[in-house]
């Protein structure tokens, strides 16, 4: 029985030396593993904030393009003697937007979509730019937040 004894208690000390140099080591090691987790956290946030940026210059950039005024087709020279009753005509370049009327067409629900989906997108992308800001400014606070979202 004292041999039953002596190994669980060798055990039981094997374990516990065990623990203790996990522990140890845990502890040596919290402040890198904190410090990366908030530059990972930092950069994953900027990263998001820039996506959401170039995509409402994108938007942006394509609503121009498709609502800018149309060009009129250059007007053919005015025949002699019809100077009085001529009317030049009133037609414009087409485009994929826009019909030789200067009046938009069907094609638009495509920007129209974009639109409405991307900006809802991008703007949920630009608030990743506050939780940079909150991580530059404020870790620790960060910190506490991310640590009561994971304990939620």
């Amino acid at each position: 029985m004292t041999t039953l004894n002596e190994a669980l208690v060798q055990i039981i000390q094997s374990t516990q030396g065990a623990v203790e140099k996990g522990i140890g080591f845990l502890s040596a090691q919290i402040p890198d593993v904190i410090q990366q987790l908030l530059l990972w956290k930092f950069v994953e946030a900027l990263v998001y904030g820039a996506v959401g940026v170039l995509v409402l210059v994108f938007l942006g950039a394509m609503m121009y393009i498709v609502l800018k005024k149309p060009e009129l087709i250059p007007a053919d020279p005015i025949p002699e003697g019809a100077r009085l009753y001529y009317e030049p005509s009133k037609k414009f370049v087409p485009t994929f937007w826009r019909d030789t009327d200067g009046d938009l067409m069907p094609t638009i629900l495509i920007p129209s979509i974009m639109l409405l989906v991307g900006v809802p997108m991008s703007c949920s992308l630009l608030f990743q730019l506050v939780t940079a800001l909150q991580i530059y400014v404020s870790p620790k606070v960060f910190l506490i937040e991310y640590a009561s979202h994971l304990v939620k």
